[in-house]
């Protein structure tokens, strides 16, 4: 399994590129969110997926803070998914998993703790944007493995991710989920 850590600023074109993705013939790809639990727990009060306002993703920001001061949930909740979710798949296709995380420290210990690599997408049109939130803020501050440029249209970005794919697919890491202490 590659599991793949993805960052860009708001509105870049993340779950674009997954969706994308997902029409890679020999992958099975999944999507998880370091603010999934925060999503839960939003829900429970009103919150919908469709809603990504700058308050909406500063609401999103500032429950993840306190789910992870409280117990580290955002971490353990993502664990819990990936660990649970994740093995239901084609057993024909290889199983691409793709971690949406913004604060440097997240993708640091999810590369880390899942043998991941990360990729930021850049759209220049929306990174002179100001950010609602500090992660928001904040998506630069890494050094990642692979960038993928979205400023030339959805055909452009369609292609890349089908190349995406096919690199990681040949690349020598992966996360090995039997093998975890």
């Amino acid at each position: 399994m590659k599991v793949v850590i993805i960052n860009g600023h708001a509105g870049c074109g993340k779950s674009t590129f997954i969706d994308l993705c997902r029409k890679h013939p020999k992958a099975d790809v999944y999507e998880f969110s370091m603010v999934d639990a925060a999503k839960a727990m939003a829900k429970v009060v009103g919150w919908t997926e469709k809603q990504k306002s700058p308050k909406d993703r500063k609401f999103l920001s500032d429950l993840k803070d306190l789910i992870d001061e409280y117990n580290d949930g955002s971490f353990e909740y993502l664990k819990f998914l990936l660990h649970n979710y994740v093995y239901c798949h084609d057993l024909d296709k290889e199983v691409v998993v793709f971690i949406n995380a913004r604060e440097a420290a997240d993708i640091k210990r999810l590369c880390d703790t899942f043998n991941a690599k990360s990729l930021v997408i850049r759209r220049k049109e929306v990174e002179s944007i100001p950010a609602s939130n500090h992660a928001d803020a904040n998506w630069w501050n890494y050094s990642y493995d692979y960038a993928v440029d979205n400023n030339d249209g959805l055909e452009f970005l369609e292609k890349n991710s089908q190349n995406f794919i096919d690199f990681i697919l040949k690349e020598d890491w992966e996360y090995d989920q039997e093998n975890e202490e």
